[in-house]
């Protein structure tokens, strides 16, 4: 890193750590001004004058202290990042090439981030999932069929590091051989909760631990609203597994929703107190998440960035030598999959009803190998969009 950036990051890192100056106001200024260093240099009225309010206390401090001997304040400051560093605590502020874009685009993006690990690829789809901590054995095993099968089509899986939902969706994304990130409600170098403690090792090293809260702080009830607003605000979806009528997971939906995030929920048994959350997240208007592979299409038509496929490759036609992967991989990895099956099946429905099994039937003779459940997925998705139309075992076309 050039020297003059790494003493920009230095007093970003100083700066974002005085109380009362908050990310708003450092923003502010590192918009209105040419350097992080101006920011101690620049005329008080000047300031006064981006901020259209008083300077905080600290910062008046801070900046008479730099006035009067600017070499010894930046020592100190230097040390105190070096310390940090050597903890394996890194420091990206908001103006720096690699903060996360995804970030700069919500209406209160943090100052800086802290991190463990690494940052979230900016070039890679993302997925958060969220749900119950508590969550039912249908709920576990919701979370662990996302996580895995994203992360098998190299989507990134953020969340919480919370019990239940996301710990289970994480640490599914990792055996897979994912990347995973967990967003916390402390300093990165508070594991919360304890029981957790193997997961934040494993998410340290293969993926990262995020917060913008400074290291040190512990977990408060109050920093989880914020700590959502991250979770929502990296992702291009955001999934809900399980969660109650009256949940913490509805600030996230909220948020999410405020960002211009999509949302999908898991539809559950409407006698299932954990699934009241979800299926009413769908009446109102959220995704159907009935398979993993409506979240990859769905990724295909919100983000613009190429999901590649991670599938084992199976053996071809020993006629041709060629190996190839499963068909439906295959096209979803050429970007083309949603669009081939949906074409083709508005070709093939008609006003009159068809069975599902004559449906998939009909798709085979014309070379497209899907399963019974990425059949259901597209019909479904058809139906959403009043395109088509189901009746038990049934469907027809209604355009």
């Amino acid at each position: 890193m050039k020297e003059e950036n790494l003493k920009e990051r230095i007093i970003a890192n100083g700066l974002y750590a005085l109380p009362g100056v908050g990310s708003k106001r450092l923003i502010q200024l590192s918009e209105a001004l040419e350097s992080r260093e101006a920011i101690l240099s620049s005329d008080e009225e000047m300031l006064r004058e981006i901020l259209k309010k008083q300077l905080p206390k600290s910062l008046v401090k801070l900046r008479a202290d730099y006035r009067d001997n600017p070499e010894t304040v930046y020592k100190r400051m230097e040390q105190f990042y070096s310390e940090r560093e050597n903890e394996g605590i890194h420091f990206v502020y908001y103006s720096e090439e690699h903060y996360p874009n995804r970030l700069k685009r919500i209406t209160d993006p943090p100052f800086g981030i802290f991190y463990k690990g690494k940052l979230p690829d900016q070039n890679k789809p993302i997925v958060s999932i969220i749900g119950a901590r508590e969550c039912s054995e249908y709920g576990k095993k919701c979370a662990e069929l996302f996580g895995k099968t994203l992360a098998e089509y190299d989507v990134t899986i953020i969340s919480g590091m919370a019990r239940g939902v996301d710990g289970i969706s994480q640490n599914a994304a990792l055996e897979a051989g994912g990347e995973s990130f967990g967003i916390l409600g402390s300093g990165v170098d508070i594991c919360y909760p304890t029981a957790n403690r193997s997961l934040y090792e494993r998410l340290i090293e293969c993926g990262g631990v995020l917060s913008e809260f400074q290291p040190g702080t512990p977990a408060k009830t109050q920093n989880f609203p914020a700590r959502n607003r991250i979770i929502s605000g990296l992702c291009d979806i955001l999934l809900v597994v399980e969660a109650r009528k009256k949940s913490g997971t509805y600030i996230t939906v909220c948020q999410a929703l405020e960002q211009g995030r999509e949302i999908f929920a898991v539809p559950g048994r409407i006698t299932d107190g954990l699934s009241d959350g979800c299926n009413r997240l769908i009446a109102e208007g959220a995704g159907i998440a009935a398979d993993p592979m409506v979240l990859l299409d769905a990724l295909c038509g919100v983000t613009d960035l190429f999901i590649p496929v991670r599938a084992e490759v199976k053996s071809g036609d020993e006629n041709t030598g060629v190996n190839e992967a499963d068909k439906y991989e295959a096209k979803f990895a050429a970007g083309s999959t949603g669009t081939v099956l949906r074409a083709a099946l508005l070709r093939i429905l008609e006003e009159t009803p068809m069975k599902m099994e004559d449906i998939l039937e009909l798709l085979n003779k014309i070379g497209l190998d899907v399963s019974y459940s990425e059949l259901l997925c597209e019909l479904i998705s058809l139906c959403i969009e009043g395109k088509a139309e189901g009746i038990g075992n049934y469907y027809r076309k209604t355009i």
